[in-house]
Formats: structure tokens, sequence, C-alpha cells
């Protein structure tokens, strides 16, 4: 399954989504002008500090995306046919293609935390701003990395259930 999803160049395109995705969301984060009677925490807080870090675990999207991407691909071609005639146990097959795309989306969120704290720390001595909250870091880091996963999970399910591409992507943005 690991090599059905690394076959196609469509994980490393949405892998490209993740980081320009989050690029944006860091930069806007960071230079976003204060709005008048918006209540939204600046950077000179330690909540607005928190916003700026979680903006690194928004690789979610891509990563469920990407699972139901994955089965209705499959299911839209048969080829999936094949597979199901080499094991007829269709539990196993759909385990291995779950932990394939867990794997994968544990990938995502580890890329978009890596590229997100990066961006972060190199652009946060352009402005004023709180300390850096090193003991959430690690929670909002471990958070993403999981959540991409299990988003991921949770795509292969919806891609089963709605077979029909686009419909799955729509239902789930």
């Amino acid at each position: 399954e690991i090599l059905k999803v690394t076959s196609t160049k469509m994980w490393l395109a949405m892998l490209v989504g993740v980081v320009l995705y989050i690029g944006i969301g860091v930069i806007a984060s960071i230079f976003a002008p204060a709005q008048p009677g918006v209540d939204v925490p600046t950077l000179e807080t330690e909540p607005g500090m928190r916003n700026l870090f979680a903006q690194a675990g928004g690789a979610y999207v891509f990563a469920i995306v990407l699972g139901a991407l994955g089965m209705t691909q499959e299911l839209r071609h048969q080829t999936i046919t094949s597979t199901f005639l080499a094991e007829p146990r269709r539990n196993r097959i759909m385990v291995a293609k779950m932990a394939a795309y867990g794997v994968i989306g544990a990938i995502y969120g580890a890329v978009g935390v890596a590229f997100g704290y990066a961006l972060a720390f190199a652009l946060l001595p352009l402005k004023d701003h709180a300390a850096v909250p090193t003991d959430a870091l690690w929670q909002i880091a471990g958070g993403a990395i999981l959540g991409c996963a299990l988003f991921a999970v949770v795509g292969v399910a919806l891609g089963t259930l709605i077979r029909n591409q686009i419909a799955a992507i729509l239902g789930i943005l």
C-alpha cells in the first residue's frame, strides 16, 4: 500500500500544497495588521504566540483529502479489483490501506510542523512578540502529527463510503 501511494506524484504535489498553505498561514499571522473591534490575540500575548505556532498544524486538510483520493481513485479506475482478487479478506486490505495513509498523514504533519516552526522562528525577530511558549510547542507538534495521521485514515474511510471522488472531496471540505 505504501508503494501504491508513493508511485504517483500526487502525494508530493499535495505535500508542496501543505508547505504553501502553512507558509501563508504563518506569514499572515505574523504580519497581519491589528483590526479595530476584532478580538484576535496579538503576538505580544501568549495566546497570540500559540495561535501563530498552531498554524503549523494546518496539514490535516491535505491529509484527509489525500486519504479520500487514494480510495476513490482505486474505486473509480477499478484497480482495487485485482487487490481484492489476490487477497479476498477485505479487512486486511482496508487495515493496510488505512495504515499506509496514516503514515503518509503523519509525514504531512511532521513536514508542516517543521516548516511552520522554522518559518515562524525566522520571521519572529522582525516583530515585537511575547516569549515563545516552549511547552506548548511540543503539544502543538504532537497534536498536529497525530491529527494528520488520523485525518488521513478518516479520509480513506470516507472515500470508501462515498465512492464518487468529487462528492467525497466536496463533502470533506
